[in-house]
């Protein structure tokens, strides 16, 4: 164990801190939606034609 390992969990936390295991799975969640509404937003892309008052055909 590191000092920095050490002095961390030697810290008061909060009830609500979640266990050191939830955070591998909880970040791998988060990129992996995040990639899935990048690519939804990449796939679904489509280039609007602007005819209205401030577009270019105004």
């Amino acid at each position: 164990m590191t000092k920095i390992d050490a002095w961390y969990r030697g810290l008061e936390k909060s009830s609500l801190n979640p266990p050191d295991w939830v955070f591998a799975p909880a970040w791998t969640l988060i990129y992996t939606l995040a990639a899935l509404a990048a690519a939804a937003g990449w796939l679904n892309y489509k280039v609007v034609e602007l005819n209205g008052p401030f577009g270019a055909g105004s």
